[in-house]
This record gives C-alpha cells, structure tokens and sequence, in this order.
C-alpha cells in the first residue's frame, strides 16, 4: 500500500508495542483501521460527486442547440439598390478609374465637391 516491506511494518508494530503497551494496541489499531476506512469513504465520495457534475457539464454542453448564424448584413446602395457585404467588398477590390500607363497624360478636370 505504501511500498512498506515486511521489516519495516515489524519495526513499526514493535514502536508501536513499546509506546502504546499491549493491552491498548489492539485498541489504537482497531480505531486506526476504521479512521483509515472512513477517510477511504469519505474521497470515494467526493470523486464520485466531482465525477457527476463535470459528466451533467459536459451534457449541458453537448446537449446545447448551436446558435444559427447570423444573416449576412444588407447594405443599401445610392441607386436604391440592396447588396450584401461580400458583394461591395468584391466591388471595392476592382478599379474604379483606369490608371493612366506610362507616358500617357491625363487632363486636368474640376473637382467634384465631396458630399
């Protein structure tokens, strides 16, 4: 139980004997055996309970209905269009205005004010 050997629960029986006496140690012993038993009950209880609620949690959990997904969010467009955002993030990644190429000039227009 404790990696004790036959000597060395000899010499613990002989401390024992010479400290407590004969007539008490069948005593002591019975008390140490039911204290032994009942510290032996008392954790098997406690693993059992601890056991029980993190079981009952985990059902909990595998039990829970997964939440849908939100919809994709409805952007409204300047014409009185409506598109999702992947559409206007797809929008957004392709040029607007051509670039002018090397060596081609652009003319100078006015400047739209900004609304």
């Amino acid at each position: 139980m404790f990696g004790l050997g036959l000597t060395e629960i000899m010499v613990i029986l002989v401390i024992a004997l010479l400290f407590i006496g004969p007539d008490k140690l069948p005593e002591v012993a019975k008390s140490l055996g039911r204290g032994l038993r009942e510290l032996r009950k008392v954790t098997d209880d406690v693993r059992d309970t601890v056991n029980d609620t993190v079981q009952d949690a985990v059902r909990n959990v595998a039990a829970k209905p997964t939440p849908p997904r939100p919809a994709e969010p409805s952007i409204p467009l300047p014409g009185g269009g409506v598109t999702s955002s992947e559409a206007l993030h797809a929008a957004m990644e392709q040029p607007v205005v051509k670039a002018p190429e090397d060596g081609e000039r652009v003319k100078a227009t006015e400047k739209e004010p900004l609304a």
